[in-house]
C-alpha cells in the first residue's frame, strides 16, 4: 500500500472521532487507548529531542570556540591601513594599542553608507527590528524548503 493511500485510511478511520458529537469523554479515552503506544512513542521521542538538542549543539560547538583569554582579548586586535602619507597601507594583526576615533570625526558619508548596508532604521527603532526578525525567520524557512 503507497503512503497516500495509508493516510487515507487512517484519515477514514479517524473521521467519526473529530463529529461534534463523538467529542465525549468515552470517545476520547477509546481514541487514547487505541493509540496509547503511538502517542507514548511520540511523546518520548519529542521529550528526547528537546532534552539533546541543546548539550548536542554545545558540544558540537565548542571545539571552536578556543580559549576564553584568546576571545577576551582585545589588545592584540589589529588592522592599520593608514597613508596619505601616513605610510603603512594596511596590516591586519600588528597594532599593540587601541586608538578610538570619536564618531564626529567620521564622515557623514561613512557614517550612513555604514548605517544604510546594516540597518536604515538604527536611528529609530529601539534597538530590536520586530518587522526584520520576522523578515529573517521567513527568510530562512523558504530556503530551508528551497533545498
Amino acid at each position: 500500500m503507497k503512503l497516500p493511500e495509508k493516510l487515507k485510511n487512517i484519515a477514514h478511520r479517524l473521521k467519526p472521532f473529530f463529529r461534534k458529537e463523538s467529542y465525549t469523554k468515552a470517545n476520547l479515552l477509546r481514541l487514547l487507548k487505541k493509540y496509547k503506544k503511538q502517542i507514548f512513542y511520540g511523546f518520548t521521542v519529542t521529550a528526547l529531542i528537546i532534552v539533546l538538542i541543546p548539550p548536542l549543539t554545545f558540544l558540537y560547538f565548542a571545539k571552536d570556540l578556543g580559549d576564553k583569554e584568546r576571545l577576551m582579548d582585545r589588545s592584540k586586535t589589529g588592522i592599520t591601513l593608514l597613508d596619505k602619507d601616513g605610510e603603512e597601507f594596511f596590516a591586519f594583526d600588528k597594532p599593540k594599542e587601541i586608538t578610538y576615533i570619536p564618531i564626529a570625526d567620521i564622515p557623514q558619508s561613512a557614517q550612513q553608507a555604514v548605517v544604510a548596508a546594516e540597518d536604515k532604521n538604527f536611528y529609530t527603532n529601539p534597538g530590536v527590528s520586530l518587522r526584520g526578525i520576522a523578515r529573517a525567520f521567513f527568510a530562512n524557512i523558504f530556503a530551508i524548503s528551497a533545498q
